[in-house]
């Protein structure tokens, strides 16, 4: 499946007023939030290496809360409708999924670069198309377009953007309490597995666009990244040296020890 976001990285669509969202500002408020990741589905090795990561995220800054039918207020639920309609222009079989509000509250520091889950419960990988809708003023999404270049979009409130899931992404810095929506628009016979947040590692070396999913793989790409062998190999040794002072020095006070 292809669409226009093939070709650019997001879309703007207005959705609603933003001068008229203020209940609904104050419904969300009321909500209960917890935190945004998702550990129970992480695989071994990122569970490991992303562990500081994930208590980053649960530090209260950055929260999470589900909407159900109850808890959604009516103008939220009118922005829905619209979604819905919109997700038929993309595919025939599409609607409006995993909608929840997002809160980060002042000074909020700026989420790592990640994707968001394109896989299904069954491990296929299927066309997902993320979104959020900006109740409050400030709200920005920071997209990563590669080779060292970056994307701050600010929406008008009111507004949705529109980018594809494996699209690398992360929720902008804030120095005020904003609350958005998160949504996605997919298959709706498809059920992905529970909300992942999939860490992105970038290629340091100027004019090597490559990005990984898991720190192995980037790591050894960085040992071999044509672009930097110069500054891989200058790191190396610097490196290596330090490993060797460090144990010489190690000696020097073991020795003075025994005296």
């Amino acid at each position: 499946m292809l669409t226009f976001l093939e070709h650019v990285p997001y879309v703007l669509i207005p959705l609603a007023d933003g001068k008229t969202l203020h209940e609904t500002v104050q419904s969300v408020r009321k909500l209960e939030y917890g935190s945004i990741f998702n550990q129970e589905h992480l695989d071994d090795c990122d569970r490991r290496k992303r562990k500081s990561d994930c208590m980053e995220e649960e530090g209260t800054k950055r929260l999470m809360a589900e909407l159900t039918v109850s808890s959604m207020p009516v103008q939220l639920k009118k922005m829905k409708a619209k979604l819905e309609k919109i997700a038929k222009t993309f595919n025939e079989d599409f609607a409006v999924d995993e909608m929840v509000v997002l809160w980060s509250k002042k000074g909020c520091e700026a989420q790592k670069i990640h994707t968001d889950n394109v896989i299904t419960k069954s491990g296929d990988v299927i066309y997902v198309i993320s979104g959020v809708i900006a109740l409050e003023n400030g709200t920005k999404v920071v997209f990563d377009l590669g080779k060292k270049k970056k994307e701050v979009v600010e929406i008008a409130k009111g507004t949705c953007i529109l980018f594809r899931s494996t699209q690398p992404h992360g929720g902008a810095a804030y120095q005020k309490s904003n609350h958005r929506i998160h949504f996605v628009l997919k298959d709706k016979n498809e059920k992905l597995i529970e909300g992942v947040v999939n860490r992105v590692w970038n290629c340091t070396y100027d004019n090597c666009a490559r990005h990984f999913f898991k720190r192995k793989e980037y790591n050894k790409h960085l040992r071999v990244c044509k672009k930097g062998r110069k500054e891989t190999e200058a790191a190396r040794k610097k490196k290596s040296d330090k490993k060797q002072v460090d144990r010489l020095l190690k000696k020097e006070k073991d020795q003075a020890a025994k005296k």
